[in-house]
């Protein structure tokens, strides 16, 4: 089976840009993010928009690194930047496995996608070591 550069650009453009607007919508300024870096229940005050943000940026993250190590063929460099981008990605699905828990949520169906969300990022690992 074959696969077409240009469609692997367009892909990885995409996945990217998709990590940028969520990055975007994450940062809420310098002095925000001092002050939440030292409070240990910073999520709970979180939008429900917001959290959902970081949910889509793990997704993002690993849909982009799939799509970079499987057009770069043997390249080491890249197979070792996707295990990396993996990590974080499997990471901020843990940590959303978390905010569901310690945030109160204006939106009962918000909270539930982004719980089943969670979980879905999750079992996406565990479905790929069983593979």
């Amino acid at each position: 089976m074959t696969f077409d550069q240009a469609d692997f650009k367009i892909a990885l453009e995409s996945g990217e840009n998709t990590v940028k607007m969520c990055d975007a919508f994450l940062n809420d300024g310098f002095m925000n993010s001092l002050s939440e870096a030292f409070e240990s229940n910073k999520y709970k005050n979180w939008s429900d928009e917001k959290c959902h943000a970081l949910l889509v940026r793990a997704e993002a993250i690993l849909f982009k690194t799939a799509a970079l190590v499987l057009s770069s063929g043997t390249d080491i460099f890249a197979i070792a930047n996707g295990c990396l981008a993996v990590r974080e990605s499997y990471k901020i699905f843990e940590k959303c496995s978390k905010i569901v828990e310690k945030k109160v949520w204006k939106s009962e169906f918000l909270k539930n996608e982004f719980e089943y969300g969670a979980k879905c990022g999750l079992g996406e690992f565990f479905v790929s070591r069983i593979i």
